[in-house]
């Protein structure tokens, strides 16, 4: 099991190489920052506590505990909100192997997290 953090985010990662497959726990306060893909990589998260939304390809899904998203290969994503989830992904996520679209400026984060904040607490 390995720990390190990723652009300022905690994260705990199993690697079941024999599988293919990456288990990685992981745990935002704000927002992963990042607009990324990966084009042979597939991300399963399944929220495990808190809310947020995630953007793929420019289109908003709200989340909450006990949902889970899939981001397929190729994919452009970001996500905001506080929440945890257990990521699984498969092939191996190998460092520096994504493509970095863009950073997502601050007012973005800002509209995200105060739409996901209306929507929650209706």
């Amino acid at each position: 099991m390995q720990q390190f953090d990723v652009d300022g985010h905690h994260v705990t990662k199993t690697d079941i190489g024999v599988l293919g497959l990456d288990v990685i726990q992981v745990s935002i306060d704000r927002a992963f920052h990042k607009e990324i893909s990966l084009g042979d990589v597939t991300f399963v998260y399944v929220i495990t506590e808190g809310h947020g939304v995630f953007f793929v390809n420019n289109q908003p899904h709200r989340v909450a505990a006990g949902d889970m998203i899939v981001i397929l290969p190729g994919e452009r994503f970001w996500y905001a909100g506080r929440l945890k989830a257990v990521l699984a992904n498969t092939p191996n996520y190998t460092p520096g192997s994504e493509t970095t679209h863009r950073s997502v400026p601050r007012a973005e984060i800002d509209r995200a997290l105060k739409n996901t904040q209306t929507v929650i607490n209706l």
